[in-house]
């Protein structure tokens, strides 16, 4: 009974480390688009911003 306790802690710490994964992946995203310097460009930078977030 010991290990079976043993193996469902490394089980639900592997879960937990999964589960916040992707917030660590989204805190240093850096491919999102630059705001533009022409009108043209920040229309689209907007049309982006709307769309995607």
């Amino acid at each position: 009974m010991k290990g079976n306790s043993k193996l469902k802690s490394s089980f639900h710490k592997i879960i937990l480390a999964l589960l916040l994964m992707p917030f660590a992946a989204i805190a240093d995203w850096g491919l999102n688009m630059t705001q533009g310097v022409t009108p043209i460009s920040q229309e689209i930078y907007d049309m982006h911003m709307l769309t995607l977030w």
